[in-house]
């Protein structure tokens, strides 16, 4: 059970690779997986609900990744770290932000404002802790689409300097 699912999210990320989200159908992710048409509906209602699957486990991914760098000083690297791991996910990440649809955005959104709530960030003290990551997490999010959209050709770092100013700078301490 675990190995299909395993299975099944690899094929769907291999997919987005070569696919945009809207044309990736079952067929073709069990195909990609090796497992039975059924078995992809014993785990998964349809392509969006295992896509935001994988979402919880990138988002889980990201905050571990990120955990050793949040409480810097250096906002600018804490923004690196975050470009890096979306430049490395880049099918993902579109997927996720861009083609998975508004369900999908707005779930993964939700789920990175429930664990940005929880993290020990330092944020400006005059602002709410709750609308402080909720403007970070929708800032970063609608940057982030723009850059694996209109603006794929910007390098990480001077991303990463636009993404501090706009998305990062307003709330931090």
């Amino acid at each position: 059970m675990v190995r299909t699912r395993a299975a099944l999210r690899s094929a769907l990320v291999e997919l987005l690779a070569r696919h945009d989200f809207p044309d990736v159908t079952v067929g073709m992710i069990v195909e990609e997986a090796g497992v039975g048409y059924a078995t992809f509906f014993r785990h998964f209602a349809d392509p969006t609900a295992l896509l935001t699957d994988i979402a919880d486990a990138t988002i889980t991914e990201f905050m571990t990744a990120m955990m050793p760098t949040l409480l810097s000083a250096d906002r600018l690297s804490v923004t690196r770290v975050l470009v890096d791991f979306i430049a490395d996910r880049t099918a993902l990440c579109r997927a996720l932000l861009i083609g998975g649809g508004e369900v999908v955005r707005r779930d993964a959104m939700a789920r990175a404002i429930e664990h940005g709530t929880a993290v020990p960030v330092i944020f400006h003290p005059d602002i709410p802790l709750d609308l402080a990551v909720t403007h970070a997490v929708n800032a970063i999010f609608s940057t982030v689409a723009w850059w694996l959209g209109p603006g794929q050709g910007m390098s990480r770092d001077r991303f990463a300097e636009m993404l501090e100013r706009l998305a990062m700078a307003p709330v931090r301490s």
